[in-house]
């Protein structure tokens, strides 16, 4: 397993050829998604969450309730407290 800390928030798993990226907000270099298969945002907030760049990147988005508010990007799909992905 490989973990990539970016700037702010952002970190990068990489374990058997998957990439899981977390936070990917606003600071965060836009590398840090590069070849993501997924992206888990903790919370709603620009500094963990760039919605913009995360609708032009076509990853899978997890995140819980509070970040699938209307106006959300249609990918991002509800992950629970306790959830697993």
């Amino acid at each position: 397993m490989k973990v990539t800390k970016f700037t702010h928030a952002c970190v990068r798993v990489e374990h058997e050829g998957r990439r899981l990226v977390i936070d990917p907000g606003t600071w965060s270099e836009p590398s840090a998604l590069d070849g993501a298969d997924a992206v888990l945002v903790t919370h709603e907030h620009g500094a963990h969450a760039d919605v913009l760049r995360l609708l032009g990147a076509g990853v899978r988005v997890y995140a819980p309730d509070c970040a699938n508010r209307p106006g959300r990007p249609a990918g991002y799909r509800r992950l629970p407290p306790g959830g697993t992905l």
